[in-house]
C-alpha cells in the first residue's frame, strides 16, 4: 500500500505543477489534495482517481480545493497507466 500511496502522490503532485496550484499532502487524514477548484484540475483529478481507484467518487470540492479521500474507496488491483498517462503532462514518469 505504501508504493501505491507514493504513486499516487506523485500523480497529484505532477497535476499540481501542471496547473501551476499548490498540491497538499494531507495524508495524515487520508487526504491529497491541489489548492483549485478549476474545471481542468477537477477533470484531471477524476481521471486519476479513475485510474487508481476505477472511480472518482473519492472527490470533494470545495473551500478553494479538489480534494482525493483516499481510504473511502478501495484500489484498483492494478493502476491503469494508459489512463493516467493522458490525465498528466507528456513524458511524466510515474
Amino acid at each position: 500500500m505504501k508504493e501505491f500511496l507514493e504513486k499516487l502522490k506523485n500523480a497529484v503532485r505532477e497535476c499540481a505543477k501542471a496547473h501551476g496550484v499548490e498540491f497538499c499532502d494531507w495524508s495524515e487524514e487520508s487526504q491529497l489534495a491541489v489548492k483549485s477548484e478549476s474545471v481542468p484540475v477537477l477533470a484531471d483529478m477524476q481521471m486519476i482517481c479513475d485510474a487508481f481507484f476505477g472511480s472518482h467518487r473519492c472527490i470533494e470540492v470545495g473551500w478553494g480545493y479538489t480534494n482525493i479521500m483516499y481510504d473511502e474507496i478501495a484500489p484498483l488491483p492494478e493502476i491503469n497507466e494508459e489512463l493516467l498517462m493522458m490525465a498528466l503532462p507528456a513524458g511524466t514518469v510515474i
